[in-house]
Order: C-alpha cells, then structure tokens, then sequence
C-alpha cells in the first residue's frame, strides 16, 4: 500500500524490511539481546535501545552506528510515586495474615522457572540466620505462564521447609504490594529491560535484582539498590540480610532509587526521548511549520 508517511517506527527489528522496501526514514526499538540479523533486519535511520546493553549489542552485532543510536529506557506512571495509606497498608497485610513487624520480601511477575524465584527461596532457606527466617514472608504476585510452571513452583514451595511463609498471590495491581514490601527482588536469569524494579523504586521500596540487561541502567550499586550475578543465592542472601538489619541506611538507599526513578524512568521522560529521536530525521520543514 502506498504511505504518505514521512517516517516510521517499526516496533519489531524484524520489520524493519518494510519501510525499507518503501524507501522511507524509519526508527526501530531493540528490546533484549536475543535478536540475531537475518534478511528482514535492516539497519534504520535511527535505533532506540531501552538499555545500555542492548545498545551495545546492537552496535557489536547488528552493525547499528553509534551515532544512530540512542537509548530511551523504559518508562512507568508517576502514580507508582503516591503511597497508599498506612490504614490501607494495615488493611492490605491483615488481609494476607502479615504481622506488622513481619519482613516481606516481594516479587513481582510471572511464575516461571526464568524468573529464578528458586534462586530467591534458596537465599532465605539454605543462607540466612534461624532468626531472620521466622520473621520473612516470600510474596510472589503474578500469574503461572504454563501448568509446567505451577506445577514447579508447588514443588519449590514444598520442598522448601517454610511453605507456610511462601505465598503466590494472583496478579493484580502491584502498587500497593510495593508499598507494604521491605524489599523488592527480581532474581531472573534474563530480562530485556525490568520494569518492575522501576515500578519498585518508584514506590520507594528497597531494590535488588540480578545483573541482567538494565540493571546498571536503573541501579549504581550499593547507592541506589542493589545488584547480584544471575543465580547466586549467596550472594543475595547477604544482600537481603544487610538490608533487613540495617533499616536506617537501606531507607536512605530505597530514597535514592525512588528519586533516580523518578528523574529518569517516567513515561513522560521516555516519550521526551523518544520524540528526540523523532525529531532527528523529521523533515525540518514539518518542524518550522509546527
């Protein structure tokens, strides 16, 4: 079909043949760094990476140019910015059988095996003091990807010691979990970009997640939460254990990370770019008329 487009955003790389074929200016967004080139990938006028590493990646082996690449991380609502009430915060941990001066350690997405929630479970059960255990509550809020996934995480959760103290919540709007968490983990062994632990910070809740893609993107470590290698429980174990004994400072760090959210992971700082990027290759005639 004829298009009177003057530029076009192909979400996928691998549609990028189409607005080639029409001979236009055209943007494309590299997600994660599983893509690999092949005939439909065309390099574009102008790339948008939603992190450093895929930035790279798509430099080192999509043979993008440096200085057609930008990179728009992804952003959230600002409303992940508002705490609730402490009475619906009171509200929210009666109805789930939380005590008041429980440690709830969250997680937030899918219940699949990628998401490495054994990794989580093994940190508080096989690392952690006798102490701490009794007092830490694992919730996961998120759905079962497969049955394959239920059927895992039940025998995770049974073979744990402390089923009593895991819990699977069904997805709903996380906003309110965030703010009753103490902590916030994503232990996945790969992600394109994390959004959740935006979503977490934002929310001014303590952060730590796995050195995946976007994770020094969202987190200077030690400063503004916390970053562990992909599978290490140890590891995170002593990062959870810090943590919960050292309120003071790890409030100031969780405030930290709600301000870096908040400057630079909002969906009004990601469209700002992502209109940066437009306006490169806009033709200036269309941007004098407007």
């Amino acid at each position: 079909h004829k298009s009177n487009a003057d530029v076009i955003h192909a979400q996928s790389p691998y549609m990028t043949f189409l607005p080639w074929l029409l001979r236009k200016k055209y943007i494309t967004t590299v997600h994660n760094v599983q893509l690999r080139p092949n005939f439909k990938y065309k390099n574009p006028t102008q790339l948008i990476a939603i992190s450093n590493a895929s930035k790279d990646y798509a430099i080192r082996y999509l043979g993008a140019e440096e200085e057609s690449t930008s990179v728009v991380c992804h952003g959230v609502s600002n409303r992940f910015a508002t705490p609730i009430s402490e009475e619906e915060k009171r509200k929210l941990k009666k109805l789930n059988n939380f005590d008041e001066d429980d440690y709830l350690i969250g997680f937030v997405g899918r219940i699949t095996q990628e998401k490495g929630l054994d990794v989580l479970i093994r940190a508080v059960t096989d690392y952690m003091p006798a102490e701490l255990i009794e007092k830490i509550h694992l919730v996961f809020v998120g759905d079962y990807f497969r049955d394959s996934d239920r059927i895992w995480f039940e025998s995770l959760k049974k073979a744990s010691g402390i089923s009593n103290r895991i819990h699977r919540i069904p997805f709903r709007d996380p906003k309110p979990f965030y703010d009753i968490f103490n902590i916030f983990v994503l232990p996945s062994s790969s992600e394109a970009f994390g959004l959740v632990c935006v979503e977490a910070m934002l929310s001014g809740c303590c952060t730590v997640r796995t050195d995946t893609n976007g994770s020094t993107d969202q987190i200077a470590h030690g400063e503004e939460g916390f970053i562990f290698p992909v599978g290490d429980s140890s590891t995170l174990a002593n990062l959870l254990e810090w943590i919960l004994v050292n309120p003071t400072k790890s409030g100031e760090i969780a405030n930290k990370g709600m301000k870096k959210a908040l400057k630079h992971f909002t969906i009004e700082k990601m469209t700002g770019k992502t209109l940066e990027v437009y306006q490169k290759i806009i033709p200036k005639s269309y941007v004098q008329q407007y």
